[in-house]
C-alpha cells in the first residue's frame, strides 16, 4: 500500500489543507487499519482502492494494541529526552538513530495550477510551458528570461520575494495559514473541493507492507515537511493526535466534547447563576443604554478588583440586583 500526505495550497485566501490518502489493491486488503473515520472509493483505471483519513488521528484511529505500544514507548524515549510530552521531528530524529529500524524512502511531488492565475500576473502562458520544457530537459532555446520567468511565479505563492545576504529565503509555511478541519467537516465533497481548488499541491507518498510500516511512514512523512508538527495522546480518549502547537490536552475531536462539558460545570456554578441574573436585569429593552454601559463598565472594575475574592464579588453583584432577591 501507498500512503500519501498532501498539502493543498489556495493562494487567494493563503491557506493550506492538509490530507492523508492511503491506495491498496484488493490483496492488501487485510493488512488496511479498520479506520474509524474514512472515504474509500475504488479507482477502476488504476484498479486500486483509496482511502481519505482525517489527517489529525486518521491514521492512528483503532490501530492494534501492539503498534500502539511501540508508539507509547517512543512517547516515553521523548519524555526522558527532553521532559515534553510530545514527540517532534528532534525526538523521532534521535529515535531512527538508536532505533536501528529501516524506514522506507519518502518521494516529493509538486504540482501547480497556475493557467487560470496567469492573467492576474504578468505571466504568459507561454512562459510556463518554457520554464515546464528546460527543466524538464527538452529543447528550448529561449533562455534569457528563464530568472525573470520564475521570480513573476514566484510571486504568486509570496507577499514578497526577497533573497537577502546570510538570511533565509521567505517560507511559504509564514505565508499560509492551516486549516483544521474536524470530522463534521469531513466528508468527500469538502475534500474535493480543496483539492480541486488548490492552486498548487505538495505530495510525500511512502510505500508499507503492513500497520507499523504505516505508522512510521506516516510519523517520518509529517516530520519531514516544513511545518512543526507534534505528536500528542489526548487527555481524554487516550488516542494518538498530531498538531502544531505545543500545549495540546486533547485532539481535535475531543477539544468539543471536553469544552461543552466544561462550560456545563462553570454555568452550574451560583456565582455564574447570579451573574447571569443580574446580567438579564441591565440587558434588556427596558434599560437604557447608559445604565447598561455603567453597570458594564462598575463590572468589569469589580471582576478586576474581587478576582480573588468570590464572596466580596457575590456582594457586588447583590448590590446591582434591581429585584432585592436574596442570594
Amino acid at each position: 500500500m501507498q500512503l500519501l500526505y498532501k498539502e493543498c495550497y489556495d493562494i487567494k485566501t493563503k491557506i493550506i489543507c492538509p490530507f492523508i490518502q492511503i491506495s491498496y489493491s484488493e490483496e492488501e486488503k487485510n493488512i488496511i487499519p479498520k479506520f474509524e473515520i474514512k472515504y474509500e472509493y475504488y479507482d477502476t483505471q488504476e484498479g486500486i482502492f483509496i482511502v481519505d483519513v482525517p489527517f489529525s488521528n486518521g491514521i492512528f484511529s483503532n490501530i492494534t494494541k501492539r503498534t500502539k505500544e511501540i508508539v507509547d514507548t517512543i512517547f516515553s524515549f521523548s519524555l526522558t529526552l527532553t521532559k515534553k510530552n510530545y514527540i517532534n521531528s528532534d525526538v523521532w530524529n534521535y529515535f531512527l538513530f538508536t532505533s536501528s529500524i529501516k524506514i522506507n524512502p519518502i518521494q516529493k511531488s509538486i504540482e501547480t495550477r497556475l493557467a487560470d492565475k496567469i492573467n492576474k500576473s504578468n505571466i504568459r502562458y507561454k512562459d510556463i510551458i518554457k520554464l515546464q520544457n528546460y527543466y524538464s530537459s527538452f529543447d528550448d532555446d529561449k533562455k534569457r528570461s528563464i530568472s525573470n520567468s520564475q521570480v513573476q511565479l514566484s510571486k504568486l505563492f509570496y507577499d514578497s520575494y526577497s533573497i537577502k545576504k546570510d538570511s533565509k529565503t521567505d517560507n511559504i509555511k509564514l505565508k499560509y495559514k492551516m486549516i483544521k478541519f474536524n470530522s463534521k467537516d469531513f466528508n468527500q465533497e469538502f475534500l474535493n473541493q480543496k483539492e480541486s481548488n488548490a492552486d498548487m499541491i505538495i505530495t510525500y507518498s511512502s510505500f508499507c507492507k503492513n500497520e507499523l510500516e504505516l505508522v512510521y511512514s506516516f510519523l517520518n512523512i509529517i516530520f519531514s515537511t516544513n511545518y512543526d508538527y507534534k505528536l500528542f495522546t489526548c487527555f481524554n480518549c487516550g488516542n494518538f493526535f498530531v498538531d502544531t502547537h505545543a500545549s495540546c490536552l486533547n485532539c481535535p475531536y475531543c477539544r468539543k466534547i471536553v469544552q461543552k462539558e466544561q462550560k456545563k460545570n462553570y454555568d452550574k456554578k451560583p456565582i455564574v447563576i447570579l451573574e447571569n441574573r443580574i446580567d438579564s436585569q441591565y440587558y434588556n429593552n427596558y434599560t437604557s443604554e447608559e445604565e447598561r454601559e455603567e453597570y458594564r463598565k462598575d463590572k468589569k472594575i469589580a471582576k478586576g478588583k474581587f478576582r480573588n475574592n468570590e464572596k466580596k464579588l457575590i456582594e457586588w453583584y447583590l448590590s446591582k440586583d434591581k429585584k432585592k432577591k436574596a442570594y
